[in-house]
């Protein structure tokens, strides 16, 4: 009976089966790095792209800034060309009306008195204007008191301040007058209706 050997030929498939596990085992690691390393080149470059992204906005949202700075800036230098403007306006219209009043007190002073200095202040019921001056009589004062009182259109009120007497310079020995001081509260200057009020009177009127 011939008997033959098999140890050999099991021996050699069980080596081509180990060769073959290891050469599947390193395929699964090739690929399994692969699959790494391609996730993370493309999370690098979506990373990079975010980054490019990120700054694109940040560039805008500086430029937004900077634009809005410039509308804030243009709108504060608007209010002050606007305050500017209507103080001028204020001015021109309040300019008219010092130069009447102004000619209403000198129309007003009687012959024995006069003015020497005229300034204005502020007071609670708007601008006043402050008359110092002298007369030869108090009489003449008083004079001059009731002509701008009868000036209604143009002044509500007279005050005296005060009245000293002096001895007058210039005049000879025993010449007084007599220093005076006065606050004239200008009549306030009727403001034109406003478009509201202009719309009222014609509701009224239909």
């Amino acid at each position: 009976m011939i008997k033959i050997n098999l140890l050999p030929v099991r021996a050699a498939k069980k080596k081509e089966t180990i060769l073959n596990q290891i050469y599947v085992g390193i395929l699964v690691l090739v690929m399994t790095f692969s699959a790494v390393g391609f996730r993370a080149y493309s999370q690098k470059a979506k990373i990079a792209s975010t980054k490019k992204l990120i700054e694109e906005h940040k560039k805008r949202l500086d430029d937004l800034n900077q634009i809005v700075k410039m509308v804030q800036e243009f709108k504060a230098k608007k209010a002050v060309l606007k305050q500017k403007i209507d103080t001028i306006e204020t001015l021109e219209q309040g300019r008219d009306r010092f130069i009447q009043l102004i000619d209403q007190i000198s129309q007003a002073i009687p012959g024995g008195a006069w003015v020497n200095s005229v300034s204005m202040k502020s007071t609670k019921g708007g601008t006043a204007i402050i008359l110092k001056g002298a007369a030869y009589e108090k009489d003449d004062v008083g004079i001059f008191i009731s002509n701008l009182s009868a000036r209604n259109p143009f002044i509500r009120d007279v005050q005296l301040g005060a009245l000293t007497q002096a001895g007058g310079k210039g005049s000879g020995p025993g010449v007084m007058i007599y220093n005076y001081d006065l606050t004239i509260t200008p009549q306030s200057e009727a403001k034109p209706p406003s478009e509201g009020e202009k719309k009222k009177e014609k509701e009224k009127k239909i």
